[in-house]
């Protein structure tokens, strides 16, 4: 199937070939194709990959004409193919010629100022897909959380996250629960002394009320169930909150 889509297949090729089609390197001819998970390609399937790469030529699955293609791979991975090539499972000889110009992207962990940003896209994203989860945002909680996480799973985890937040009941502001989020991510680390623990925990409760109630202080006590002089007492307390 792999083979089909990428080179095309003749008439009768196999069951349910009714009709010649082309594959992707011929629909790609004169511009660029891009391969996503090249370390995921069977040994076998990486020959036939080479051969277009290193002399513009394949044939069509069922096919005895070669077909010539001037077509610019860009490849991209998250495997480890120099480790691959010594296991035996890539070949060195498919590495040297789609690393002509490498190119490497961080793991989303090395780059925490770009979670944020990346969060809320997806966001976007699934209110326009997801009526029901229009008008959701980040609670301020969650955003901290993110920005903990490791994610092993980079940037397709966030956005798994956020999609099957996108599908749950959940309230207007997404806590680290609602994104799934291993417990010790959702709350903030104290260290200290009782007090000193004490005034980090309220501190961080009066911050992420008021970030989650758009800076409103007065629906930010309600959220606490706390008066408005309450909630203005404990902002005087610990000062202007920090973020």
């Amino acid at each position: 199937l792999l083979e089909a889509e990428l080179f095309g297949h003749e008439r009768g090729a196999f069951t349910g070939a009714e009709q010649r089609a082309e594959g992707k390197f011929e629909a790609a001819e004169g511009g660029t194709l891009f391969l996503d998970e090249v370390g995921h390609m069977p040994l076998a399937f990486q020959t036939s990959i080479l051969r277009v790469v290193e002399y513009g030529a394949f044939l069509r699955v069922g096919g005895t004409r070669e077909i010539q293609v001037k077509t610019r791979i860009v490849a991209a991975t998250n495997a480890d193919l120099q480790q691959m090539i010594r296991d035996g499972t890539f070949l060195p000889d498919l590495y040297d010629r789609l690393a002509f110009e490498e190119i490497r992207v961080p793991p989303l962990r090395e780059r925490p100022d770009d979670i944020e940003r990346l969060a809320q896209y997806f966001l976007e994203r699934f209110m326009r897909e997801v009526p029901t989860f229009h008008g959701k945002r980040l609670s301020a909680a969650a955003s901290r959380a993110l920005r903990q996480y490791s994610f092993p799973g980079n940037v397709r985890e966030l956005k798994n996250m956020i999609e099957r937040a996108a599908y749950r009941e959940v309230g207007e502001a997404l806590t680290p629960n609602d994104l799934g989020l291993p417990s010790q991510y959702a709350a903030r680390p104290l260290e200290g002394t009782f007090k000193q623990r004490l005034r980090s925990f309220e501190r961080a409760m009066i911050h992420d009320a008021l970030t989650d109630a758009g800076g409103n202080q007065a629906a930010a006590a309600r959220a606490l169930g706390l008066s408005y002089d309450q909630f203005r007492h404990y902002q005087k307390k610990h000062g202007k909150p920090r973020s």
